[in-house]
């Protein structure tokens, strides 16, 4: 059984109401910051979750993932993971703010360590 049949939230934040959602952002990021050192299938999903939510809430989510930027090397690639998920194809109103911000992300893949 993998991570996303263990854990039903994950369904609830890929496929629900994005309204809906945006009333329980805060508490949503939180649990799932807090499964971001778990192994890399984990974090995969984590990122995928985080992404949505940045899709939902840029001004709640992206500002938590910043401060995430310099905790430890799997929760840096969390984060990184996380934006990569919340670009999309189709143009969306966060593409302003995601532009001004995107160089901090993306300077994090310069590092000396590497992002696992």
């Amino acid at each position: 059984m993998n991570w996303q049949q263990q854990n039903p939230q994950y369904e609830v934040i890929t496929q629900s109401n994005s309204t809906k959602l945006k009333l329980f952002i805060s508490e949503i990021t939180l649990l799932l910051f807090n499964n971001s050192q778990e192994e890399e299938g984990v974090r995969n999903v984590v990122a995928e979750c985080l992404g949505k939510l940045a899709l939902n809430d840029y001004d709640i989510v992206v500002p938590q993932l910043k401060t995430k930027l310099t905790q430890s090397d799997s929760t840096r690639t969390t984060v990184i993971d996380t934006i990569k998920y919340a670009i999309t194809d189709e143009p969306l109103p966060i593409d302003k703010k995601l532009k001004r911000n995107i160089v901090a992300f993306l300077e994090q893949l310069n590092k000396s360590q590497p992002v696992r």
